[in-house]
């Protein structure tokens, strides 16, 4: 004789879907979660601080050597969000609304330690290995070439590729008209490409970066992205 299914597990399935729909809750949105932390939620403050934190600490690591400050500016970012009373502007999602804050704190944090302004956005510069080919060779090449941006295509390109941002967020974060950051995307993209073809020295090299090009901008991000 077959066993028969459980009562409360056919009561269990039957509540979790009605028509080939599932009934489960669907998980709180950002703006939920940061509503309901500004009224002494923590669970709710900790489930939001967890879905943004790398993000943040990614954006604060690349461009500031120091892990510890980079975290310590991490926290601030959210203590800030919190304590604010304001909400993410139509159309960008809570991660550039918060990336936007930490660049304020972390300009400030330079200011205070008098730091030129020339530094902003600064990555650390990687040399390429004698015997390097092939993507590791490129990669290198086009790593060379965002650093020598000037500091607002930089910061534009960066936080495009990088930290995986529309330019209608980069705008948001930059606090630029959408035009403009079409603009720097454009014309960092064009100065990216004339120094390629001005510095890679080999035809070949050339041909492969600028074909990949838009990959490459991504991935030399995720070569340090200084995960935590």
């Amino acid at each position: 004789m077959r066993d028969r299914p459980c009562a409360a597990g056919r009561s269990a399935a039957a509540n979790a879907w009605v028509g080939g729909v599932s009934t489960q809750p669907a998980a709180p949105s950002d703006a939920e979660l940061l509503s309901r932390w500004r009224q002494s939620d923590k669970q709710a403050g900790s489930a939001l601080v967890e879905r943004h934190f790398t993000a943040v600490y990614r954006f604060l690591r690349r461009r500031i050597g120091d892990t510890a400050v980079a975290r310590d500016l991490a926290q601030q970012t959210f203590l800030t969000l919190v304590e604010s009373s304001g909400a993410a502007p139509e159309h960008v999602r809570m991660r550039a609304w918060v990336l936007g804050i930490a660049r304020n704190l972390m300009l400030h944090h330079w200011r205070d330690l008098a730091r030129p302004a020339s530094d902003v956005g600064e990555p650390q510069s990687v040399a390429t290995p004698s015997q390097a080919v092939g993507d590791q060779q490129a990669r290198a090449l086009v790593r060379r070439a965002i650093a020598a941006l000037p500091d607002e295509l930089r910061m534009t390109l960066e936080l495009h590729y990088w930290d995986e941002l529309t330019t209608a967020e980069v705008a948001a974060v930059l606090e630029a008209p959408v035009g403009t950051i079409k603009w720097r995307l454009s014309r960092a993209r064009e100065l990216l490409r004339a120094a390629i073809v001005e510095h890679a020295g080999d035809a070949r090299l050339v041909d492969a970066t600028l074909r990949g090009l838009d990959r490459l901008a991504r991935e030399v991000g995720s070569d340090d992205d200084g995960a935590p």
